[in-house]
C-alpha cells in the first residue's frame, strides 16, 4: 500500500487544541474508512480533518492515498505535494508522489522524488526498489539492477526485488543471472510466503 507531516499559505487563524484533537480523530476515521473500501467517506473524513487543522500533513498524504486508489493520480499528486510543503522531511509522501509520477509516465520526476526519500531515509528500502522500477521503464537496466540490489541488501527477503532484478538481467541478455534471481524469489515465497516480506505501508509498485 501507499504510505499511510512548513509552507502552505493558509489563513492566519490560530488552531485551537480542541480542533487539533478533533482533526486527529477525523484522520483516524479516514484511515479506517479507507481500509474498509469506503473511499468517498474517507475523503470526506480527511476533508474534515483538514478543515479543522490545515497544517495536518498526514491528512493530505492519506487523502492522496485515496485518490491514488481511485486512479485519480493528478489529485493524488496535488495532495502529496501539499503534505511535502507542510513537512519537507515527510519522506513517505515523496515516495507516494514518486509512484504516482511513475504511473503517469513522469519517470524523471519519480526518480527525483525517490532520490529525495533516500537522502532523508537512507535505509528505507522501498525507495530504492521503486526508483529501480522507474529506471527499468527508462530502459536504464544497469541502474535498475543497482537499486534492486540496494533494496535486497536492506531487506534480504524482498522477493519482488529479486524478481524484478531477474527481469532486468533477462533484458540485458544475462540469462544465468536472471534465472538465479527468479529462483531466489520463488525460494523466498515458498519459505516465508510473500505477505511476510512486504512493508504493507510502503510498496505498491511492481513490474509483475
Amino acid at each position: 500500500m501507499l504510505l499511510i507531516a512548513s509552507g502552505l499559505a493558509f489563513a492566519a487563524k490560530k488552531i485551537s487544541e480542541v480542533d487539533i484533537e478533533a482533526s486527529h480523530k477525523w484522520l483516524e476515521k479516514g484511515k479506517s474508512l479507507f481500509y474498509s473500501g469506503k473511499h468517498q467517506d474517507a475523503i470526506k473524513a480527511y476533508d474534515k480533518a483538514i478543515e479543522l487543522n490545515p497544517m495536518l500533513d498526514k491528512a493530505y498524504n492519506n487523502r492522496g492515498n485515496v485518490f491514488f486508489d481511485k486512479q485519480e493520480y493528478d489529485k493524488a499528486i496535488d495532495d502529496y505535494t501539499k503534505a511535502i510543503k507542510l513537512n519537507p522531511r515527510y519522506y513517505k509522501a515523496y515516495t507516494n508522489r514518486g509512484i504516482a509520477y511513475r504511473l503517469t509516465e513522469k519517470y524523471d520526476r519519480a526518480i527525483r522524488d525517490y532520490t529525495r526519500t533516500i537522502k532523508l531515509a537512507p535505509r528505507y528500502y522501498p525507495a530504492y526498489y521503486n526508483r529501480g522500477i522507474a529506471y527499468h521503464y527508462k530502459k536504464q537496466y544497469r541502474k535498475a539492477i543497482d537499486d534492486y540490489t540496494r533494496a535486497i541488501k536492506l531487506n534480504p527477503r524482498f522477493d519482488k526485488a529479486y524478481y524484478n532484478r531477474g527481469v532486468a538481467y533477462r533484458l540485458m541478455h544475462q540469462s544465468r543471472k536472471a534465472d538465479e534471481n527468479f529462483k531466489k524469489a520463488n525460494d523466498i515465497i515458498k519459505k516465508y510466503g510473500t505477505k511476510a516480506l512486504w512493508d504493507t505501508e510502503a510498496v505498491w509498485d511492481t513490474l509483475q
